[in-house]
């Protein structure tokens, strides 16, 4: 799995469209079969079961510190759960919520990442 965002992705690999393409190009020429790229509020990725997105949650923002690694943690929690769009939610919120935390540490519970998903709910884009 490779989590990156758009502006590390124009970065690093000189990639510059849009993050669904930039998801399935990175899919294709590093041989990875399941590329999540972020930006802003917004998430894609791309697997072999399929491409799924997923628009962000709206939060006043304290600290982006450490937002990066709580969507990872989220991702991550909804592909051992065998769920990419669960994963992109739970990424998504985590990273809300970390914005609304001072310093590196995401200090939230479960009770409130699902919280926060179901009063701000949006469909996963196919």
């Amino acid at each position: 799995m490779l989590i990156c965002t758009k502006d590390d992705a124009a970065t690093l690999f000189n990639l510059t469209a849009d993050i669904e393409t930039i998801a399935r190009q990175l899919q294709t020429s590093l041989r990875i079969p399941n590329v999540a790229v972020t930006h802003g509020d917004k998430a894609v990725i791309v697997t072999p079961q399929g491409t799924f997105s997923q628009a962000g949650y709206q939060i006043e923002e304290v600290d982006r510190l450490g937002a990066g690694d709580a969507f990872a943690a989220g991702l991550i929690y909804g592909f051992l759960q065998g769920d990419w769009e669960l994963g992109l939610r739970y990424g998504l919120a985590m990273a809300a919520i970390k914005h609304t935390i001072p310093g590196d540490w995401f200090i939230g519970t479960k009770a409130e990442v699902e919280g926060l998903m179901q009063a701000q709910q949006r469909g996963v884009v196919r």
